[in-house]
């Protein structure tokens, strides 16, 4: 099975933009950010993440998605699959297999809330 036929979902890429705050940092500015839409993969093996935060049980969901080849993507974008937006978590990983070189990109994601 070629890669063609796997990456058949809608994968939008939203990038922020940069602004500086009142004290002269710059942090990401998500009020207008760039998107791009390519076609990938998502696992639908979502695997639940359990941590304790703050004195309280919070339950995120992840999973993995999967991008062609030189796809540009950065740890702090985020990915919008059937409506749902999620957040890159961690560095995305290029994927090599022998004798093809660069297979694909692999991401971590989860859920974005807020």
């Amino acid at each position: 099975m070629s890669l063609d036929q796997i990456f058949s979902i809608s994968i939008t890429i939203q990038r922020a933009g940069a602004a500086k705050d009142r004290y002269g940092n710059v942090g990401l500015d998500w009020s207008n950010p760039t998107s791009t839409t390519v076609l990938g993969w998502l696992d639908t093996n979502q695997r639940k993440m359990h941590e304790e935060i703050r004195n309280r049980d919070e339950s995120e969901s992840d999973g993995n998605a999967f991008l062609p080849a030189g796809t540009d993507i950065l740890p702090t974008d985020r990915l919008i699959i059937n409506g749902t937006t999620y957040q890159v978590y961690g560095v995305p990983a290029p994927v090599y297999r022998p004798g093809w070189g660069l297979h694909h990109i692999e991401c971590r994601i989860k859920r974005f809330q807020g």
